[in-house]
């Protein structure tokens, strides 16, 4: 059997494999950025997603359901997934004091506190972001501990920092996008070709050779990429190399696999603000009426207290991000039948309900049906 024929039978299994490994399954709780340009990527939320589809497509992943950190303690959701629509309540948190907190550890992509599940994250790199994080925090004197998380939670929320970010990747991929695009242009371009050309055998040879080259070069720009942007993170970076080099499928989508655990330290509306502006000025909203809803939840002094500072982070993050935070935006049309409706949900009720009775929020009047 003939080096053509051998190509022949193998080449239409790899482009399978190719586009099979563009589907990512993004589990409740997280986010997807995905797209060509790191300022105008689309969100997609949980089910089962296609991310990738060109090497040099960029998808991040971030967690949207963290742990909740005040000056007492930390606030850990009890059944970790997806975030519910109405705003958080004290009773959907398991409260750990920081004297109680002694324990608190990574296992693989979860953080956990005394043995329970605290946060699942997206990669064991953004666990370890988060992980760091809160023992930052545990180990401060109770008196800093104020100032400490204003300045975390800002930080995470920082556009400037994020900008920073995308342009440091893009200056440490340079040669890993340009080599992944190459592997790809030979992988499903150049060979077919020569296929339907009946190509020499000389130079399906040649073909064979520059693909293992390519191959081998882009794992190996991959790795030192990561070293790069992710100097710590060596458990990863060991076990993805490994990945791209038993399964050479896989390094055609190098860059999109690193870029998913370059945001971990961010906070996930922060990312879409600054990387998804077209839908982000909607969610920002919700989040903050979320976020005002709990803060005025009567919890509890600790507990409302970091959502309300939750509603500051977010009231500057849509400042600087040019967002309107009025809750009269939502819904502007009527999101449902009736006088009134609700910001989140989008239920309509009868006049005189000032409250929705799903989500605790207050309920917005609909305008006149126009004439």
């Amino acid at each position: 059997m003939d080096i053509g024929t051998i190509i022949a039978v193998i080449w239409p299994y790899l482009a399978a494999l190719y586009f099979l490994d563009c589907l990512l399954v993004v589990r409740g709780g997280r986010l997807l950025l995905a797209g060509l340009s790191p300022s105008e990527l689309r969100t997609l939320g949980p089910g089962l997603r296609l991310a990738g589809v060109l090497p040099w497509e960029w998808s991040v992943l971030a967690t949207r359901d963290p742990v909740v950190l005040s000056e007492a303690g930390l606030y850990s959701r009890l059944q970790p997934g997806p975030l519910p629509l109405r705003p958080p309540r004290p009773d959907d948190f398991r409260f750990t004091p920081w004297e109680e907190a002694a324990d608190v550890r990574r296992e693989g992509s979860r953080v956990t506190v005394g043995g329970e599940t605290a946060l699942v994250c997206a990669t064991g790199v953004e666990a370890d972001s988060h992980l760091l994080r809160i023992l930052r925090i545990r180990d401060l004197p109770p008196a800093e501990r104020g100032s400490a998380l204003a300045d975390d939670m800002a930080a995470a929320a920082d556009a400037q920092a994020i900008g920073e970010r995308v342009r440091g990747v893009k200056a440490a991929t340079t040669l890993l996008r340009a080599s992944s695009a190459a592997l790809f242009l030979l992988t499903l371009a150049v060979v077919p070709g020569s296929l339907l050309l009946r190509a020499p055998f000389a130079l399906l040879w040649a073909e064979v050779f520059a693909f293992l080259a390519l191959w081998l070069a882009v794992a190996v720009l991959w790795w030192r990429a990561h070293r790069t942007l992710l100097p710590e993170a060596s458990g990863d970076r060991l076990e993805e190399t490994l990945v791209l080099l038993l399964f050479p499928v896989s390094t055609l989508h190098a860059f999109g696999k690193l870029t998913r655990r370059l945001f971990g330290p961010f906070d996930s509306t922060a990312l879409m603000a600054t990387m998804a502006p077209s839908s982000a000025s909607g969610e920002l909203v919700r989040e903050h009426i979320r976020a005002r809803a709990a803060a005025s939840s009567g919890g509890g002094g600790d507990f409302t207290e970091a959502w309300s500072m939750r509603v500051r982070s977010l009231e500057e993050l849509a400042r600087r991000s040019g967002v309107d935070l009025s809750p009269d935006r939502l819904h502007r049309n009527g999101g449902g039948s009736g006088e009134a409706v609700c910001p989140l949900c989008g239920a309509g009720y009868r006049q005189g309900v000032l409250q929705c009775s799903d989500c605790g929020v207050p309920l917005l009047k609909t305008p006149p049906e126009a004439t």
